[in-house]
């Protein structure tokens, strides 16, 4: 539905190729992380005659979806592939009391742990 209502804006506006687009399951953290880590590999692979290739992973997305990038880009980091995430935060949100009687979605996942740069 998303690319049938924005097909105008990413196919003309920004002469998107179709190919550079993923369809996976939004509920599937798994099926992301899947997909990603072999796109990627299969372009180090392919470009491992000019010394490989350095992925991006964007996390901008659901929070399942998210997890699925971490994930793939946790992987690759470790297998020695050269990967990092592009990550905007927001700023000026304010934050606003809320009544713990009503039901409330968590919105931001944050994970926090030892790191390394190659």
């Amino acid at each position: 539905n998303l690319i049938t209502e924005y097909h105008r804006f990413l196919f003309e506006a920004w002469d998107v190729e179709p190919r550079n687009m993923i369809y996976v399951s939004e509920r599937n953290p798994f099926e992301v992380y899947r997909e990603i880590t072999q796109i990627v590999r299969h372009y180090n692979e392919a470009l491992s005659p000019l010394g490989g290739c350095r992925a991006t992973i964007s996390a901008v997305s659901s929070k399942l979806l998210s997890i699925g990038a971490l994930l793939a880009a946790y992987q690759l980091k470790s297998e020695g592939i050269k990967v990092g995430m592009a990550h905007i935060e927001p700023h000026g949100y304010e934050m606003k009391t809320i009544d713990l009687d009503e039901e409330y979605e968590l919105f931001t996942l944050s994970l926090i742990g030892d790191c390394y740069a190659a």
